[in-house]
């Protein structure tokens, strides 16, 4: 398909991506939304340890937005046979991974790990977007920073928002109903 039309491709890729990135921002927000009314049905009666940490479900939608914001340039590095060019990515998120949750864990606990994870995804998602949009499709990084700004901006709105909307999530049925209506 790039080969024979090279403006059809790219304009498939914007859709797909946008349409990629979008829904997986979507099902994020859903699930900053219900993760600590889940959390509080699932340890309901559990009091020996607090298992409510407002800050984490941010932190855990956080990794999927950003790993799954990286799949679909990973994947054309791939189909355009380039895909051992970005190993050198991989090492170092791998080493600044290691490096900040060595660091953070001593800070933060077993959080700083989950932290470190977010921060040291940043360089890659930009690293292999960039890299596909200039090497692979020969264009500017506009369109695809664009997309990532829009959906980072509607995950941002979220978090604002959550303070203002409080759900009260009592069984399992209102859980799905809430998960529902939210999707």
């Amino acid at each position: 398909q790039f080969k024979a039309n090279r403006e059809q491709y790219i304009r498939l890729h914007d859709i797909f991506n946008n349409i990629f990135i979008g829904g997986v921002t979507a099902l994020m927000c859903v699930t900053y939304f219900l993760l600590i009314p889940f959390i509080e049905i699932y340890t309901k009666g559990v009091h020996d340890v607090n298992n409510i940490y407002s800050f984490l479900p941010f932190l855990f939608c956080s990794v999927q937005i950003l790993s799954w914001s990286r799949m679909i340039a990973s994947n054309l590095f791939g189909i355009a046979g380039h895909a051992k060019s970005n190993a050198i990515a991989s090492i170092v998120e791998s080493a600044l991974n290691v490096c900040l949750s060595i660091i953070f864990v001593n800070i933060f606990g077993i959080v700083g790990v989950l932290l470190a994870t977010v921060v040291s995804l940043i360089p890659k998602v930009i690293f292999l977007n960039v890299r596909a949009d200039v090497k692979i499709l020969k264009r500017s990084n506009f369109k695809t920073l664009k997309i990532f700004l829009c959906n980072s901006l509607v995950f941002i709105g979220t978090v604002l928002l959550k303070p203002v909307i409080n759900l009260s999530v009592h069984s399992y049925i209102e859980f799905c109903i809430y998960g529902f209506v939210l999707v």
